[in-house]
């Protein structure tokens, strides 16, 4: 038995000794060699025989074992967008009618639109576009949505006036009281025909209008009643309406951008998730502002719909999330990722340095979002505590260290080998750093670590990433609106209007030159009388009359 036992230790010893031998050939220690490992089988190969095929990183999986969700993270120009653009573009080829498959880009770079709208016109997949400075654009049809309940309407108050991180909320949360309540007030009296540009009008309402405006809905009437007391100081009255105007004054382009989009534009997160399309969420830095909070009350409700529905193995709903710290902090983004795989829900982040997620969502709330993307893609990082948390999330691994030592004696040489086993991560910061940029000449290098399979490093060759590049459209990337829907249009004031012209023409002095051409007292001058005051009735009544007229044009959606 012991001549077994040393039997086996020496076929033990033989394959260190070849190890080492092929270690030393290399000059490559077993962490240098290990991202060198061959691809994990789940990762495909493209085969243009086959469809339904999601795109990852050169690679493909298919369609229906697709879980979980993806992480990109790199600086710019190390090649993110050129692996996203083929990412989202096997997510749209696999969304058809009675696939059960929706597909959602958030664009900030505003680089998405081409070849989105190429590929949804070539395949007809209906194609949903919401940028508030483009003409094509639909509107998010937020009364819907809210569908006149109160917790609905608190969320999306706090949403369209977000509780400052810093400083004092009171004034805050005083103005998401007040914009809850004239919610609740235009869904009593209009139902869900309204929309953001009917709140900024309520906003710049004078105090008494505001009460009055508010206290027709019960809930409204308690609140204008908390908030806007007649016995309280005028100065705290006059910092909870400004807060409320303030914040609504910054939704001006998306407020204009509703008003003026025909009502058969405005579309719900009901009614996409209802649909099998495609929505693509742009904006750029001109109009980002007044975008993001429209687009995190988007994204809240979306997540809503999202975790309402039944569990399902075969409902794909993919989102893609490009620079994700652009769009602030995406209210119920750590619930898609968490909770809502089993409704079928695949998203995919992009970012660029990891302290931008810890500065808008905190260290822990940033580890979980980032921790429940099981799929990593790992450019060249942004910065030293990119690189060194993009090394830790590939974790320690047991890697076997191989020691020579050579001496020299009077008697000779005298060699000596040994090994240890030390955990180590498979590379160094420093190693992820010389990763570099995307170059049209060289191509692109990066790390991929898998859902199943260890990581590796990926090298792609110029031709290669242009043969996964979907093609564009030729099409502008944004339509302006014109110069006035920019801003929102001032009402008339029929009442108002009215008294101008009842001022102007009733003047006692005018009326008294007036009739001053005619003899006092003669038949001329009292027709002259009858004719003026005539003439006044006549341009009260027509000012009154226009004045409705444009105000209904004006609200015929």
């Amino acid at each position: 038995m012991s001549y077994f036992t040393d039997f086996n230790e020496l076929k033990r010893l033989k394959a260190e000794v070849r190890t080492i031998h092929r270690q030393r050939k290399s000059g490559k220690s077993e962490r240098e060699r290990f991202l060198e490992t061959d691809v994990p089988p789940k990762l495909l190969t493209p085969n243009p025989n086959q469809d339904d095929l999601f795109y990852i990183g050169g690679h493909f999986i298919p369609v229906s074992k697709m879980r979980g969700s993806i992480l990109t993270q790199g600086v710019s120009s190390s090649g993110k967008t050129l692996q996203l653009k083929p990412q989202i573009a096997s997510a749209i080829k696999a969304t058809r009618r009675g696939s059960d498959r929706r597909v959602i880009i958030a664009d900030a770079k505003q680089d998405m639109l081409p070849f989105v709208a190429q590929l949804t016109g070539e395949l007809g997949i209906p194609f949903l576009y919401f940028n508030v400075s483009d003409r094509r654009s639909i509107a998010y049809d937020i009364a819907r949505d809210i569908g006149g309940r109160s917790d609905k309407c608190g969320e999306a108050a706090r949403q369209l006036i977000p509780t400052p991180r810093h400083g004092e909320p009171f004034w805050s949360q005083a103005a998401q009281a007040l914009l809850q309540a004239g919610m609740l007030r235009l869904n009593q009296t209009k139902g869900v025909n309204w929309g953001l540009h009917d709140l900024y009008s309520m906003a710049l309402m004078a105090m008494p209008e505001l009460v009055e405006f508010l206290s027709v809905h019960p809930s409204g009437k308690r609140i204008a009643a908390k908030y806007l007391p007649d016995d309280r100081g005028g100065n705290t009255q006059f910092g909870f309406t400004s807060q409320l105007d303030v914040s609504l004054r910054q939704l001006e382009v998306a407020a204009s951008a509703q008003y003026y989009t025909p009502r058969s534009r405005w579309v719900s997160t009901g009614d996409f998730l209802d649909s099998e399309s495609v929505l693509l969420i742009g904006t750029n830095t001109e109009t980002r502002e007044t975008t993001n909070p429209v687009v995190r009350l988007l994204f809240q409700n979306l997540v809503n719909r999202i975790n309402s529905l039944p569990d399902s193995s075969t409902r794909k709903i993919f989102t893609f999330l490009d620079e994700l710290p652009t769009w602030g902090f995406l209210p119920k983004i750590d619930e898609l990722l968490a909770f809502s795989r089993s409704k079928g829900a695949v998203t995919s982040l992009v970012f660029q340095d990891i302290e931008q997620l810890n500065e808008i969502y905190g260290r822990s709330n940033a580890a979980s979002i980032t921790g429940n993307c099981q799929t990593k893609l790992l450019f060249t990082p942004a910065s030293y505590d990119s690189a060194k948390w993009a090394v830790q999330t590939l974790g320690e691994r047991p890697f076997r260290r191989f020691n020579y030592n050579k001496q020299f004696t009077y008697e000779g040489i005298t060699e000596s080998q040994s090994m240890s086993v030390e955990k180590d991560f498979p590379l160094t910061t420093g190693e992820l750093m010389d990763l570099g940029i995307a170059d049209p000449f060289t191509g692109s290098r990066f790390i991929v670590n898998p859902l199943a399979g260890k990581p590796f490093l990926k090298y792609m060759t110029p031709q290669e990433i242009e043969s996964f590049q979907p093609k564009n459209a030729n099409i502008p990337l944004v339509v302006e609106r014109e110069p006035h829907q920019y801003n929102m249009p001032t009402d008339f004031d029929p009442n108002q209007f009215k008294e101008l012209l009842s001022g102007t023409f009733t003047n006692e002095a005018l009326k008294v030159k007036f009739i001053s051409n005619y003899e006092d007292g003669s038949y001329e001058q009292e027709l002259a009388k009858q004719m003026f005051e005539m003439f006044c009735e006549m341009s009260q009544r027509y000012a009154r009359e226009f004045t409705q007229f444009y105000g209904n044009q004006q609200r015929n959606y």
